[in-house]
């Protein structure tokens, strides 16, 4: 079925000189990341961008630092989910839960263009929740307030915990593009009160004057460690080579397709180790991998106890 849907995508693909001069990014943040941003980079690298602009979300031009200003537009528009059939012929990946490795494509490498020294004394730890509606249901994927405590109290003394709260709240001055799916209200500030030793993303952004889309690229091309819930946070993890990524996953299509053999695998160099949980209490065994990791020159590395829950949460799952 993949194979076939891959050969019906590459007939359809345009070729690149009847690519409009204003390329337009209309979707979700993990399909932009995955998807757009690598064409576009690819495009630039073959000095095909001359003479042409991108259309993207507000905040986004982090993403784009190869690109000169005058190059992005942006649009006040919140994303929202457009179906693959609806996305550009010209994009070489038009479905980005089914993507395969193509030569139309170059990822950015982030790690190396925003690696920045935080003065922090201890390794960073970054934890992102979300908190929206998606899949017609309430909330699935997210940590639980009682679970979050319990992650900041085992890992903030290992760790410089970094956690970036589920909702941007006002922050869309400061860059943040806001999606379709509203953020609800998670009192993670109560959580936050309790363990002074974790730094709120909010907080460390007021102390940086740069946007929100840069300052968490700071962060993650500083990370190696990385606690996530499904979404567009995950994919962005993929772009972070050397890393381990814990993922809670309780629903989503990632499962079929992405974590196993789409972008998530070939996005980096080296690709992330991935731990994916579909369950709140099997993410507290997995996000244990991290208590015996060893620090290798460009990445990091399982210790036995790591190795033995790769091999549950990632090569039993979809092996």
């Amino acid at each position: 079925m993949a194979q076939a849907l891959r050969a019906r995508m590459s007939g359809l693909i345009a070729r690149n000189e009847d690519l409009p001069a204003l390329l337009e990014c209309a979707g979700e943040f993990g399909a932009e990341v995955n998807s757009f941003v690598p064409f576009i980079y690819y495009l630039h690298q073959t000095g095909q961008m001359q003479g042409r602009r991108i259309l993207t979300y507000r905040g986004m031009k982090p993403f784009y630092y190869f690109l000169r200003d005058d190059q992005i537009v942006e649009k006040a528009d919140p994303r929202g989910w457009v179906s693959p059939e609806k996305r550009p012929l010209w994009l070489p990946n038009r479905n980005d839960h089914f993507p395969h490795k193509t030569a139309r494509e170059i990822f950015p490498d982030y790690r190396r263009h925003y690696a920045t020294d935080f003065g922090f004394n201890k390794p960073i730890l970054t934890i992102h929740n979300k908190y929206s509606s998606g899949f017609l249901v309430p909330p699935l994927n997210y940590f639980p307030l009682d679970r979050l405590d319990e992650l900041f109290a085992i890992y903030k003394h290992r760790y410089q915990i970094v956690f970036l709260p589920s909702s941007a709240g006002s922050l869309q001055d400061r860059g943040f593009s806001p999606d379709h799916q509203k953020d609800k209200r998670l009192d993670e500030a109560s959580v936050l009160r309790g363990h002074p030793e974790v730094v709120d993303f909010h907080d460390l952004l007021a102390h940086h004057d740069v946007s929100y889309n840069e300052l968490k690229l700071r962060l993650y091309a500083s990370t190696r460690l990385f606690f996530t819930v499904q979404g567009g946070n995950a994919h962005l993890c993929s772009l972070f080579g050397g890393s381990l990524v814990v993922i809670l996953h309780r629903a989503g299509q990632e499962t079929k397709f992405s974590y196993a053999h789409g972008h998530f695998q070939y996005a980096a160099d080296p690709a992330p180790i991935y731990l994916i949980a579909s369950s709140v209490a099997d993410f507290m065994v997995a996000a244990t991998a991290v208590e015996d990791v060893v620090w290798a020159e460009d990445r990091v590395l399982l210790g036995p106890q790591g190795d033995a829950l790769r091999r549950r949460f990632t090569e039993q799952r979809f092996g």
